[in-house]
């Protein structure tokens, strides 16, 4: 990836600073770093934003309570942090939410947060000020609470920017996107079902996102089923047993999604993705449909299953071959098909929560075994080799391998934030910010470790490409001790929309590597 140096009123200086990596010279050790700024002497101009000051910027990273993470529970709600000033313990197993003791011991995210904030203070170019940050734990249980969290933020913390981690309780982070943006804070959120193009604008410049945005998330997906699964005969059916060997028909496609009200975002990334069906010559109001009620990283919360066996019902009865599989998390339909002996070929518009290694286990691995996905991830071997993981152990050597790990999902947040700092050089305002990203030239990747990331006009999500994985119960991901992984077909080769190479050979080549990306799911416990 290739990023602009910083504007011209960069300093003056020959003062040696930060260390340089590689040839040509980048920031850190991933691949995706920017080109290195290494040393900075001069005038920062101040107070050039709120939060911002010639010595700090002000970081807040906000939060759901009322989960638990690696079995450890959440402060109570509503609970800031510095996280600065968080004791290093690391939090008991059995510490359970609410607990009067919170206050002794770090939460594990807070563990991963520290590491990684060190890390990108110490390695990225940040002006001469340090970035400061706090946390703060939510407990809104609707619209209206993530609106007064935003003005509540504002009022306590006044931060430059907030890390957007909330999606683990009640979903609906548009809302407190849209009220901090209004507010002058920036927002950089890595949510699974990101936002559109027309929010982002919206809420421009202030409202950015690593991964895409729903409209190349959609164009990504639907380019990939009208040229790699439309036309072909039914490969990838049946059990290992050999029941339910729909191979060699026509495919017959189905409809499968959420209705959770809190995902606004699924509903319309399934309406694009229609929209994109029907115009590549699909039947899609003619389609069979399934529906399941809730879609999170979620265990233990109150999906009955009801929905999901009626879907399975509806599709084994009317010949569905294939299911599109339109995004977001659920564990009940594989099993409900598994109990009906329905065993179709499953496309999975991967989300970063239902493509991981974590919750693809939770499923039936005689239904699962017929699933690939498309997935905007990137490749990662083992999981001491993500470059969150690595980050962390650099800006914590004592960190746990719990928080290490928790790290590794968060990193591209804090990545996405210190880059921009970087990029706007030491005027930082969010148009300045901006103007850095937007610079970035479009290349295609060649790199299956390395994103195509760059923003066009009006946009403001990184990511634009994807790779092709395919579910092997048997496979192992490296260093896992369980079964079953995601193989990436061609080593992880990634594409833009409608350039996707080869035909429909996705499975049975035991030659991919599994991809190490671990992933995780939260625990409700109530």
């Amino acid at each position: 990836m290739e990023i602009p140096p910083p504007p011209p009123d960069k300093g003056k200086g020959d003062t040696p600073g930060l260390p340089c990596v590689g040839d040509p010279p980048r920031q850190t050790e991933d691949p995706m770093s920017p080109p290195c700024v290494p040393y900075f002497e001069g005038d920062n101009f101040g107070a050039t934003w709120q939060g911002v000051t010639s010595k700090e910027i002000r970081v807040l990273i906000y939060l759901d309570t009322s989960v638990c993470h690696s079995q450890e529970c959440t402060p109570p709600d509503d609970t800031y942090q510095d996280v600065d000033k968080i004791p290093r313990g690391a939090c008991p197993k059995t510490y359970p939410a609410g607990d009067p003791n919170w206050e002794t011991c770090a939460h594990v995210l807070m563990r991963a947060a520290r590491a990684l904030n060190n890390f990108f203070n110490a390695r990225f170019q940040t002006y001469g000020r340090r970035v400061h940050l706090y946390a703060f734990w939510s407990g809104a249980p609707d619209a209206a609470g993530r609106r007064a969290d935003a003005s509540d933020n504002l009022k306590k913390i006044r931060p430059f920017a907030v890390l957007d981690w909330a999606g683990g309780r009640g979903g609906l982070n548009e809302e407190y996107v849209a009220a901090a943006s209004a507010r002058g804070m920036l927002v950089f959120s890595s949510q699974e079902a990101s936002y559109t193009n027309s929010f982002y604008r919206k809420n421009a410049p202030l409202a950015w996102g690593f991964w895409p945005d729903i409209e190349h998330w959609a164009a990504s997906y639907s380019s990939y089923v009208c040229t790699k699964v439309k036309g072909w005969p039914v490969a990838h059916s049946g059990s290992p047993n050999g029941a339910g060997d729909m191979n060699g028909r026509p495919r017959k496609f189905g409809l499968f999604y959420t209705t959770d009200p809190t995902q606004p975002g699924l509903k319309r990334f399934r309406e694009m993705v229609e929209g994109h069906l029907r115009r590549c010559g699909l039947n899609v109001d003619g389609m069979p449909r399934g529906t399941f009620p809730e879609s999170g990283p979620i265990v233990n919360r109150s999906d009955t299953g009801v929905e999901q066996q009626q879907a399975v019902a509806k599709f084994q009865s009317e010949g569905v071959t294939t299911v599109l599989y339109l995004g977001g998390l659920e564990g009940k339909f594989s099993q409900e098909a598994n109990a009906m002996q329905y065993y179709p070929e499953i496309v999975v518009a991967g989300d970063l929560d239902n493509d991981n290694y974590a919750t693809a286990r939770l499923q039936n691995r005689n239904v699962w075994g017929n699933a690939w996905a498309v997935s905007f991830n990137l490749r990662e071997d083992r999981p001491a080799d993500r470059p969150g993981y690595q980050a962390a152990t650099e800006g914590d050597p004592a960190i746990d391998t719990d928080a290490a790990a928790w790290a590794g999902g968060f990193y591209r947040d804090f990545f996405m934030l210190f880059q921009g700092i970087q990029v706007a050089g030491p005027k930082l305002t969010p148009e300045r910010m901006s103007q850095g990203f937007h610079a970035i030239p479009p290349k295609e990747s060649k790199d299956p470790f390395v994103a195509a990331c760059f923003y066009d006009s009006g946009d403001y999500t990184c990511v634009k490409d994807a790779m092709e994985i395919w579910w092997d119960p048997s496979g192992r991901r490296p260093q896992a001790n369980e079964p079953g992984c995601w193989r990436m077909v061609r080593g992880g080769r990634r594409s833009l929309s409608w350039n996707w190479k080869g035909g429909d050979e996705v499975f049975g080549n035991a030659t991919d590597p599994c991809n190490g990306h671990g992933g995780a799911y939260t625990i409700d416990p109530a």
